[in-house]
């Protein structure tokens, strides 16, 4: 808005003999009063020559001729802002954003430009003022993914050079697809740690923003829940079968110990299946049993597949071979363990679900233990993450 006003301003007042000279350098003087956040307001001749504008007075004579934003407009009438990537700036001498419009003659011929410039060190001010922790990152690149600038610096890495394009094959895929805004996962070059960065093309501006944040430190309260979880899992369920085989053993008393074992698998907060070695359901928990029915096709009625007696292949077979795959590869020794996320979401609601398949025996495996632990809440943070990031990326 202000480069349109001085615009209107210089074409209203512009004659054959050019501008008045105090007349321009007022109104510059006074918008770049109202905008602290610009280096420079200045405007060039239809050759190129900056004629006005704060330093051109006390620091000589300089062109843009030469500079894409002022070929653009003089070989375009569109009346549309320009905004370049990051760019020595002739007079300061460091990096710099332009912001530049073409101003007319009356005929409508080109007579020149006027412009703003905002140093990329103030851009890096603005990220500063995100703290995202010891590890966290954000950063902004131009639209051909060059690096604009970063917070926290890295001058003495390459990753940290204005225009370096060293980026994640991942967002490389996402960006030739067309994505604007996204998450994904990346390592980064200069302290190899894992991090999980979202992305957003920012509006009306040729630019990404990007916010990295380690994918320990992320998820390390999750992580911890599901590591205790799955521990106590664990340790009850072998607590379970020891105790099982104890008392079968000595005292061969088959009903219950069966219903003690069943006590234990129902205490379990997460939804608990033993297979034996042919995929066979032989126990389940209540939190299994609750979710079946949730899940069901026919109120009051489980999901098809999911009781004692079934097989458990038939339930995993619809969602991806893989899963299948992973449950064979524990139970022939393999693999140690096998664990995914899926979605299963519910009429009202989406959630995610981690399962963890785990041998039953040692040397000889007489099934597989499977553990559906709920992941919905991280996924829920992630969510709220991505909103945050949405809603809050209008100050770039």
């Amino acid at each position: 808005m202000a480069l349109l006003a001085v615009v209107d301003e210089v074409e209203a007042k512009i004659t054959d003999t050019g501008l008045d000279e105090p007349f321009v350098d007022a109104l510059l003087a006074r918008h770049l009063q109202r905008m602290p956040e610009v280096e420079g307001f200045r405007v060039t001749n239809r050759d190129g020559m900056i004629a006005f504008g704060n330093g051109v007075n006390t620091l000589g004579k300089f062109s843009v001729a030469n500079r894409e934003y002022f070929i653009h407009h003089r070989e375009n009438n569109d009346h549309n802002l320009n905004i370049s990537k990051p760019l020595m700036g002739v007079i300061s001498g460091h990096y710099i954003i332009v912001l530049s419009h073409r101003y007319n003659l009356s005929d409508g011929s080109f007579a020149g430009i006027v412009y703003a410039t905002i140093s990329v060190d103030y851009l890096k001010q603005v990220l500063s003022r995100f703290v995202l922790g010891p590890t966290g990152g954000i950063f902004l690149r131009d639209d051909e993914l060059g690096l604009v600038t970063r917070n926290p610096p890295i001058p003495d890495q390459p990753a940290g050079q204005v225009g370096n394009r060293q980026i994640s094959e991942e967002f490389r895929s996402l960006f030739a697809s067309g994505a604007r805004l996204g998450t994904y996962h990346a390592v980064y070059a200069y302290d190899g740690l894992d991090r999980l960065v979202a992305f957003r093309h920012i509006e009306n501006a040729p630019m990404f923003v990007f916010v990295g944040l380690s994918s320990r430190k992320y998820m390390e309260g999750w992580t911890k829940e599901v590591r205790d979880t799955l521990a106590l899992d664990a340790g009850f369920l072998l607590l379970s079968f020891l105790l099982g085989g104890f008392l079968l053993k000595s005292f061969g008393l088959l009903r219950r110990s069966e219903a003690f074992n069943l006590s234990i698998l129902n205490s379990l907060p997460a939804e608990v299946a033993v297979l034996d070695r042919n995929a066979v359901i032989v126990a389940v928990n209540e939190p299994w049993r609750r979710f079946a029915l949730e899940n069901g096709i026919e109120p009051g009625k489980p999901a098809p597949n999911t009781d004692v007696g079934s097989n458990y292949f038939d339930v995993c077979g619809n969602s991806t071979e893989e899963v299948c795959q992973g449950i064979k590869s524990v139970m022939d020794g393999s693999l140690p363990s096998f664990q995914l996320e899926y979605p299963c979401n519910s009429p009202t609601e989406k959630r995610w679900f981690l399962m963890v398949a785990s041998p039953l025996g040692q040397d000889n495996i007489n099934g597989v233990v499977i553990a559906h632990t709920d992941l919905s809440r991280i996924k829920q943070a992630e969510e709220r993450f991505r909103k945050f990031f949405e809603s809050n990326s209008s100050v770039m």
